[in-house]
């Protein structure tokens, strides 16, 4: 007697309308949907761009995979503006303050004096999950 097992395979668009409706059905997702992508490519998810919080980051990593017909899913560029700006933290200069919104970092506080203030964006450029840096300094 032979075994044969049956593969279901789900189309990519009816995958893509399963994360839509967990996106929908969860605020904090649904307010951030404007920043984040999804593509399905037989299966594999891929998820790019920004949500503010840790939480909302990881509720829709850990969603997703439960999706049917979902093979395997990438967020290396998937980010969240607590961790960028923990992350940014690490890099300003005593003075200088940022936050954070869907990747752009904003500075502010008092400029920095050792160093220009185009050097400083371009290190905080290199951290992951920033889009760009705009200068909140007054003068």
């Amino acid at each position: 007697m032979t075994d044969t097992t049956l593969l279901m395979i789900r189309d990519d668009t009816d995958i893509h309308a399963d994360i839509d409706h967990l996106v929908a059905h969860y605020p904090p997702l649904a307010k951030d949907r404007h920043a984040f992508k999804v593509a399905v490519d037989h299966g594999a998810v891929t998820l790019s761009g920004h949500v503010q919080s840790v939480i909302t980051r990881r509720y829709l990593m850990d969603h997703v995979g439960d999706v049917e017909g979902v093979t395997s899913v990438d967020a290396s560029d998937f980010f969240d503006d607590v961790t960028i700006k923990l992350e940014v933290s690490h890099v300003l200069p005593l003075g200088v303050k940022a936050n954070v919104l869907y990747g752009t970092v904003i500075l502010t506080g008092e400029p920095p004096q050792d160093s220009s203030v185009e050097q400083l964006a371009d290190h905080i450029l290199e951290l992951p999950g920033v889009a760009r840096v705009a200068n909140g300094f007054g003068g």
